[in-house]
């Protein structure tokens, strides 16, 4: 899909695309089938879908819509012809689409054409009597003597069609299908050939086009993609930073810029509150003198005794002690020596351990009567309310 979208196999080096899979219609889950269709994709769309051949190495793929269901379609001359008349792209794709009917671009063609002359090799494409196959040969021998000494790789355009200025354009045409065969492509048949199973488009069926034509294994080889296969339609590139871009115009409009930035951003700032300022927590056993019972959400206030700053183990901004009567979570084993979070209330002044680094706490928590000491970067912070079910609503003072 060059240069619209940038492949590599290497951990996150590739573009990675935002897709919106809901566009086509919702799917019933591991299925093709779709509860009910929405939306039909547009011409130069960009779709990811699930390729029609099941044993294809890549299962998932992504190009551009460029055929729809009932056209007659055809590549000529570098583009798209519908029902028989030339379609252009969008102005801001004019210059990057130009479709082939080969894997191989003509300066690839030429290049080998000029690399065999050098060598002063002939390829077997066809019987030696061919008319075609001696025009070949002689264009091989007339370009051997001028090539022999230079430089094939460093030549310029403009050097490369100078030499080339005599050779007929079969001889360019044998070299395509000698590559082809050296390479084992298949040659493209959807779209390029012009008989009804290979240029009109079945209903509820698209023709999915790569960008970067001549090296872009796509429907010309696999042939038209049904409606079924359809995930989704990718309208930005998310990743890399570099990289990013939209590809819709869906990044302009308000819920666009919020299904983009606005719900990563909640995501990260709910991440960043519930490691560093207040989360939600549900009770696993019950702590009856702490008013508390199985199955109760509590807010668990981590700022309550002080902030803590990324990989710190205890509050190393704003610190203040735990107050006597106060209901804290903190980190404690069960009786299965299980570690969880765990309720207790912190004991009065003359009762706390001799360094300030520890706490006695009361909890009932694992069949536990006794205080129990805990350190201070066990302590995971302050109970502040109730807050399911809705009922027991209520906000945990400390006690007096």
């Amino acid at each position: 899909m060059l240069p619209t979208l940038n492949g590599d196999r290497r951990f996150l080096r590739g573009d990675r695309v935002a897709v919106n899979k809901f566009i086509f219609g919702p799917r019933i889950p591991f299925t093709t089938n779709r509860v009910m269709p929405f939306w039909e994709p547009n011409r130069w769309d960009i779709v990811v879908f699930n390729n029609v051949d099941p044993a294809a190495e890549n299962p998932i793929l992504i190009k551009r819509v460029v055929g729809l269901p009932g056209e007659r379609i055809h590549i000529s001359d570098g583009h798209i012809q519908v029902n028989g008349e030339t379609v252009l792209p969008p102005p801001e794709l004019t210059d990057d689409l130009y479709y082939t009917d080969s894997l191989f671009t003509e300066t690839d063609v030429e290049q080998n054409l000029l690399g065999l002359a050098q060598s002063g090799l002939v390829v077997p494409v066809r019987s030696p009597r061919d008319s075609d196959f001696i025009r070949l040969t002689e264009d091989i021998a007339a370009l051997n003597t001028t090539t022999k000494n230079l430089d094939l790789e460093a030549l310029a355009d403009a050097e490369r069609k100078d030499l080339l200025a005599d050779v007929s354009p079969t001889s360019l045409r044998l070299v395509r299908e000698w590559l082809d065969t050296q390479t084992g492509a298949q040659r493209p048949a959807f779209g390029v050939l012009e008989d009804d199973a290979h240029a009109l488009i079945p209903e509820g069926h698209y023709l999915m086009l790569g960008d970067n034509s001549p090296y872009s294994l796509d429907g010309r080889f696999f042939g038209w993609v049904p409606h079924e296969n359809l995930y989704g339609r990718a309208f930005a590139v998310a990743w890399p930073f570099a990289n990013a871009k939209d590809l819709t115009g869906f990044t302009g409009t308000f819920s666009g810029l919020f299904f983009l930035i606005g719900i990563p951003g909640l995501l990260a700032l709910w991440e960043l509150s519930r490691n560093y300022l207040i989360f939600s927590w549900r009770v696993r056993e019950g702590h009856p003198l702490l008013g508390l019972a199985s199955g109760d959400r509590v807010l668990i206030s981590r700022v309550a005794f002080g902030l803590r700053l990324p990989f710190m183990k205890q509050p190393s901004l704003f610190q203040r002690p735990p107050k006597a009567g106060e209901t804290v979570a903190y980190l404690g084993r069960q009786k299965n020596d299980e570690v969880d979070l765990l309720f207790g209330t912190i004991r009065s002044p003359n009762e706390a351990p001799a360094s300030p680094e520890r706490y006695f706490v009361h909890s009932q928590a694992s069949g536990h009567s006794e205080p129990l000491e805990i350190r201070v970067e066990e302590l995971v912070g302050r109970v502040t309310s109730v807050w399911w079910p809705l009922g027991k609503r209520r906000r945990v003072e400390p006690a007096a």
